[in-house]
């Protein structure tokens, strides 16, 4: 979640190369999928990972009301 918000600036390797943040551009919901696709495709049958929303929330906490 962390990389897909706030991109990637300064990779380890240079040829990993960079990435922007996206922290402006989606709301919670398409960051939520961006980040259980990986899982649920790639995972080899392990779990969905549990309450990706309650995880954004806490990352990205959204703004008070005044």
């Amino acid at each position: 979640m962390r990389v897909i918000l706030d991109g990637v600036g300064s990779p380890a390797r240079p040829e990993v190369g960079t990435m922007p943040p996206y922290r402006d551009s989606f709301n919670d919901a398409p960051i939520a999928e961006l980040v259980s696709y990986p899982r649920t495709r790639f995972a080899g049958g392990k779990q969905a990972w549990q309450d990706v929303a309650a995880s954004m929330a806490r990352i990205r906490p959204q703004p008070r009301e005044q």
